[in-house]
């Protein structure tokens, strides 16, 4: 398409069933448009904080579970234990009866 048909599809030719410019300034398509652009700017915008804050996030837990050694893990299940000992016994008879029941067979 010439540039004098991008126009006229623009601004309006006669017979072609868009209206002219109006008096103020471009017409109310290319009106739509700027619209519809600078929403989806927002959008990327947001999109963008988004993915930085998911990026940060997960990239502190990474590091904290690289950083984590195997004791650390067990000072953790002991805490666990300490803090709540009927549903620590409870779990670990499940656990011991599901392992049993899985290396009998």
């Amino acid at each position: 398409m010439t540039n004098e048909g991008a126009n006229s599809l623009l601004h309006g030719s006669p017979g072609s069933g868009v209206d002219r410019e109006d008096p103020a300034g471009e017409s109310p398509q290319v009106e739509g448009a700027d619209e519809a652009v600078r929403r989806a700017e927002e959008e990327l915008e947001k999109a963008r904080q988004a993915y930085r804050r998911v990026r940060r996030k997960a990239t502190d837990r990474l590091k904290r579970i690289r950083e984590t050694t195997a004791g650390d893990l067990v000072d953790a299940a002991l805490k666990l234990v300490k803090e709540y000992p009927g549903p620590s016994v409870v779990i670990a008879l499940a656990m011991g009866f599901f392992l049993g029941r899985s290396f009998r067979r």
